[in-house]
């Protein structure tokens, strides 16, 4: 199961995107540090969308999955590899090419998983993915909880009072920012 699964998310058009990401990154495709991409959506927004908190996730496949697991979806930040330009109409990104090169930064969405199968469900170029343990070992850059009101929609906190946890969080996004 996924976060998103029986849910459709509000359409954001691939132009209206692209013209935030270009004004973002000053008119040129030089990719975006995914901490720095967080803490311009905690403090302005983009898009209409906000971010309430946001913490990293530190660790391996284990603490991504249990955070995965929390909080209903997590943001990474990959090193894509070029073999993923490839594998992308499949829908699954599989094979760990040590040769191939990187494509570059790129940042995706883990909205589920299947512990069995070893996979991770994640969301890219508008559409969902599968990706394996390995896959993810290989070329997982960063992890961050991010909490908004998707998730508080979707009621992915199970059993977690979504407004007293962003109290106790209060600051933190703050104070990442100010750290890095």
């Amino acid at each position: 199961m996924t976060l998103l699964e029986g849910k459709t998310p509000a359409p954001i058009a691939d132009s209206d995107v692209v013209e935030a990401y270009l004004a973002y990154t000053g008119g040129q495709d030089t990719g975006c540090v995914t901490s720095q991409v967080l803490s311009v959506l905690f403090k302005e927004g983009i898009l209409g969308v906000n971010v309430d908190a946001y913490a990293p996730i530190e660790g391996g496949i284990p603490e991504l999955l249990e955070a995965i697991a929390a909080f209903g979806a997590v943001c990474l930040g990959v090193n894509l590899p070029m073999s993923a330009q490839e594998q992308f109409p499949s829908r699954e990104w599989r094979v760990v090419d040590p040769d191939g090169g990187i494509e570059g930064g790129h940042c995706i969405y883990a909205v589920g998983f299947d512990q069995d199968a070893q996979t991770v469900t994640v969301v890219t170029w508008g559409a969902l993915v599968i990706v394996t343990f390995g896959w993810l070992d290989k070329y997982l850059d960063e992890a961050w909880a991010v909490l908004f009101e998707p998730v508080k929609a979707a009621g992915a906190l199970d059993g977690i009072d979504f407004d007293d946890l962003l109290a106790d969080l209060e600051g933190l996004p703050e104070a990442i920012a100010e750290a890095a």
